[in-house]
């Protein structure tokens, strides 16, 4: 399993990604692939600070986060926090 926090999606995120992690992701299965919910909240605050939703969540060419192809986000565990 690769959890793939906050520093990889953004990297993902970027005009121009890295090309060795978008070889690397794409020769992981998509069912590997997960993220957070944390992480996932960190994203769109991200994005809330930028206050341009588009250049925040612009993708370069065609890929797309694991999220948005399988939906696969590991919930947040309210036990741990308190």
């Amino acid at each position: 399993m690769y959890l793939l926090d906050t520093d990889i999606l953004s990297n993902l995120l970027k005009r121009a990604p890295s090309t060795t992690l978008i070889a690397k992701l794409a020769s992981v299965p998509i069912e590997q692939q997960f993220t957070s919910s944390i992480t996932l909240g960190e994203l769109v605050y991200g994005a809330y600070r930028l206050r341009t939703r588009a250049s925040a969540f612009h993708v370069s060419g065609n890929y797309q986060s694991p999220v948005e192809r399988s939906g696969q986000s590991l919930p947040f565990m309210v036990s741990l926090t308190q």
